[in-house]
């Protein structure tokens, strides 16, 4: 059935032309780029649409890119076909409309989008809404459910040991509300990304005044929006379109067609489509490695929803192998996830920094081992917008106890050890209790000399840093946890400098696009959503030994 579905690809491609316009058009004109999706740092299908792969943030400012390079001087920035970027992707999308040719006139074209998206309009010459659109603009807000009432209906209990109070993560599991130290911490890290994001917002005479008044009318219809000052003028977007300068050229990402009037052009749309995006070679590059999603043992890929340490270390090998690769920057989005990998994948990377200079850029996310990792490279960037810290260890274990007196099932222990059944799902005793106290307490401690070694930071300095918290980019900045604030040129331009070199550099982007054979699910565990293959691998691995984790659960951001 899969090889029928490939066969019918190519013949409806066969009955297309290869792209019309190359980038070298008139100067006259103007070009539209689409921005559509989540940009998430790794390609992966849609969970409501496993046939489409949503598109990346860096293929996203790729394309921005390529219209700013194209000989007209007029963009059309469509944002009105689902724009859902996170805070820390619509800072990097921003960030790359702001160093575009002065030249260069970008107008925006919004309908139903909120506060992110006005990240990236800001930076837009003009602002355009849709006359049908509504406007979302009403500041952050976070969701934090809490299952412990729902798990005791069902007579299930999860015991937490943690390294601090506000190692919060595994408090939805184990508790019905949050702790003092859990909202505390919640309410700062929505203070600073707030504070970051209405300075993002303001252009032109629109302050944050302005932005405070438009958030107290949230949702706004386009004339509230117009009223407002969140746009300059209303649309109908077919006879926008219509009356922009002519000839209007739609940009797309990805590779060109290619020519399929020639054997070699079939055959290069049949690679295309089984292997990815070809990879052009040159003579040096910078190699940026997106490291995505929970960090698990084993070898699972890097395209899988999350980050294996024996994948990462056979990158790290290639890479310090790889003569073209002059500097390596990875861009981190994980929560972290098992100790033992995080420790794997740090020591894979200070190796790799021993070849080659290795620069870490923080993205939405790079919280407890995803920051444990980062401090393998030489130098770290955050976003803005990113949440990290969580410097800290816990483990959960399941309490059963209560589920099998509702269903009448009576077990009998019997141990050589006091220890001997510390996972056999039983209520925890005291002297098992202090025991994984402890043991968590010595990797927490190690964990908190190695930000001490790596950061240049005292015993003293650490500790009050260490109790679990989080942290935006630039929080962490002002406290020594990261280098600076930027976003992917500042991190390669640092990687470059690290290396002695001084002219720009094309870059080699890890792991590739899979290709049609992951997206019709030919590739390893490629038939499960990301987010559920990364649970089953993790409680695979982990069903005979204890689970320690660093790691810091982001509660869903609005």
């Amino acid at each position: 059935m899969r090889f029928c579905i490939i066969a019918l690809i190519l013949v409806v491609f066969a009955g297309m032309s290869p792209q019309a316009v190359a980038d070298d058009a008139a100067a006259d004109g103007t070009v539209v780029v689409t921005l559509k999706g989540s940009f998430p740092l790794v390609a992966q299908p849609s969970l409501w649409s496993p046939m489409q792969m949503d598109m990346t943030l860096h293929e996203a400012s790729e394309l921005l890119r390529r219209a700013f390079r194209a000989p007209e001087r007029r963009v059309v920035l469509d944002l009105s076909q689902g724009f859902m970027p996170s805070l820390a992707a619509a800072e990097a999308l921003a960030d790359t409309l702001r160093r575009r040719p002065d030249d260069i006139k970008v107008v925006c074209l919004v309908e139903q989008v909120g506060d992110a998206a006005f990240v990236v309009a800001a930076q837009a010459d003009e602002v355009v809404m849709a006359q049908g659109g509504m406007l979302f603009v009403g500041g952050l807000s976070l969701n934090i459910d809490h299952y412990r009432d729902l798990l005791d209906s069902v007579g299930v209990r999860f015991t937490a040991i943690t390294s601090g109070p506000q190692k919060i993560a595994p408090e939805p599991l184990t508790q019905s509300q949050p702790s003092p130290e859990a909202l505390a911490e919640y309410r700062e890290l929505l203070q600073g990304l707030d504070t970051q994001l209405r300075q993002a917002t303001v252009r032109g005479d629109f302050d944050e005044d302005f932005l405070r008044a438009a958030r107290a009318r949230n949702p706004q219809t386009a004339r509230a929006a117009l009223d407002l000052g969140l746009v300059d003028r209303l649309v109908e977007p077919s006879t926008f379109f219509a009356d922009q300068p002519q000839p209007l050229r739609h940009l797309s990402e990805g590779p060109d067609i290619p020519d399929l009037e020639s054997f070699a052009g079939i055959m290069q749309l049949w690679r295309q489509l089984l292997q990815g995006e070809p990879r052009q070679r040159h003579n040096q590059v910078v190699a940026v490695v997106h490291l995505e999603g929970m960090i698990v043992d084993g070898d699972v890929g890097l395209t899988s929803g999350q980050v294996s340490a024996e994948a990462l270390r056979k990158l790290c090998q290639r890479l310090a192998d790889d003569p073209s690769v002059v500097a390596v920057v990875l861009r981190i989005n994980s929560g972290g996830g098992s100790v033992s990998a995080a420790d794997r994948m740090y020591h894979s990377i200070r190796k790799l920094d021993e070849h080659k200079p290795v620069v870490a850029l923080l993205d939405s996310a790079a919280a407890s081992g995803g920051y444990y990792i980062a401090m393998g490279a030489r130098a770290i960037v955050a976003h803005q917008h990113t949440i990290t810290g969580s410097i800290g260890v816990f483990m959960v274990l399941p309490d059963l106890s209560s589920m099998r007196d509702k269903l009448g099932v009576h077990r009998t222990t019997i141990r050589t050890d006091p220890g001997a059944d510390l996972l056999s799902t039983n209520t925890l005793t005291d002297a098992q209790r202090e025991a994984l106290q402890s043991v968590v307490a010595e990797i927490d401690q190690g964990f908190q000399e190695l930000v001490g070694q790596r950061r240049d930071l005292d015993a003293e300095a650490v500790a009050a840093l260490a109790d679990g918290r989080v942290f935006t980019g630039v929080q962490a900045h002002a406290l020594g946890l990261v280098d600076s604030v930027g976003a992917l040129p500042d991190a390669v331009a640092l990687a470059r400098a690290q290396a002695d070199i001084a002219q720009p550099l094309p870059l080699q982007i890890h792991p590739r696009n899979p290709g049609l054979l992951g997206l019709l699910g030919m590739g390893p565990q490629a038939a499960l959503p990301a987010q559920v293959r990364g649970l089953v691998q993790s409680a695979r691995r982990q069903q005979d030994q204890p689970w320690f984790l660093m790691w810091h659960g982001v509660p869903q951001l609005r």
